[in-house]
């Protein structure tokens, strides 16, 4: 797919106590790992990463997956780390570190950072990135930039955001239609070309400033008995850049969100968690089980590109 994307601002490890494992996340890291994962032409993250063993892990992940880092940053300090559970299959948070060395860091576009983006079609970023005071100058560079609010709506912070960005996105999975619909008339108006409600396992919702359009969430695998089976084909993510780059970004979304939602089902069951993966690779997680710092425990629980482990 000749397209050329770049995931700027956050990461973090998310850790699942019940499990005793831990994942690589963060909305903007998993925009380019998804990317990736789909055949985008060139996928990238841009961003800081924390000196400790949860910033290795991720670093040594996106390697793995062919995500391009060259511009990211590692600091002395943690990396963004959250601690989650999961009751009746929804994520619980129960401790986070505010993105770590990430949160207490300004990241401060310069010349070359700039030059280096002029090389993408599209730059996402989202609200825990902490980015949004360099937007403008992406957006004064003519990139295409989309933002992903999740569930937040304070429409002071929006509106300032919606100056310099092409793309909003917004998670409102209870609202009714017609609050929805007004959202995405508030988002055109204050500036951005294109915007999408994701609801859940719901019809996604779009506007473009003419016409309301949906669109089901992508089926990515069969769940019996709350047990993901096998990997998820990159077919299935069913997307397609069309005649519009917006066109590749609100199904990108929505696989995404529906990749989310398969994962969150499956994690009701211990032996999802590998999928296909061999007997030895499962004794190796029987025996990290648990563990969260340093040691080649962590290295066992890593990530495989054909797992449904990115959140």
């Amino acid at each position: 797919m000749e397209i050329r994307v770049l995931g700027f601002g956050d990461n973090v490890v998310d850790k699942y106590e019940h499990e005793g494992i831990m994942y690589p996340g963060g909305n903007c890291l998993n925009f380019a790992v998804y990317a990736r994962m789909i055949g985008v032409s060139r996928a990238a993250y841009m961003g800081y990463f924390g000196n400790d063993d949860e910033g290795e892990h991720v670093i040594e992940t996106l390697k793995e997956i062919g995500v391009e880092t060259v511009k990211c940053r590692q600091l002395e300090g943690e990396n963004g780390c959250t601690k989650v559970d999961v009751e009746d299959g929804e994520r619980i948070f129960k401790y986070t570190n505010y993105g770590g060395i990430r949160g207490k860091t300004k990241y401060i576009l310069d010349r070359f950072d700039l030059e280096y983006m002029r090389g993408f079609d599209l730059v996402h970023s989202g609200n825990y990135s902490f980015m949004e005071e360099e937007l403008w100058k992406i957006r004064k560079e003519n990139i295409p930039v989309s933002f992903d609010f999740s569930d937040i709506f304070e429409e002071d912070y929006i509106k300032e955001v919606c100056k310099n960005i092409t793309y909003a996105f917004i998670s409102c999975p209870e609202d009714p239609q017609e609050l929805i619909k007004e959202k995405l008339e508030k988002l055109r108006n204050w500036g951005v070309s294109k915007a999408v409600a994701t609801r859940g396992t719901k019809p996604a919702a779009g506007f473009d400033g003419t016409d309301f359009y949906e669109q089901e969430p992508v089926i990515l695998a069969q769940v019996e008995d709350t047990v993901f089976h096998g990997p998820i084909k990159q077919r299935e993510f069913l997307l397609t850049l069309g005649e519009a780059r917006h066109h590749f970004l609100f199904q990108f979304r929505v696989a995404q969100h529906a990749l989310h939602q398969v994962v969150l089902v499956g994690l009701q069951s211990r032996e999802h968690l590998f999928g296909s993966a061999q007997p030895d690779e499962k004794k190796q997680y029987q025996d990290n089980k648990g563990k969260f710092g340093g040691g080649d425990g962590d290295k066992r629980c890593r990530v495989h590109q054909e797992s449904p482990l990115w959140f």
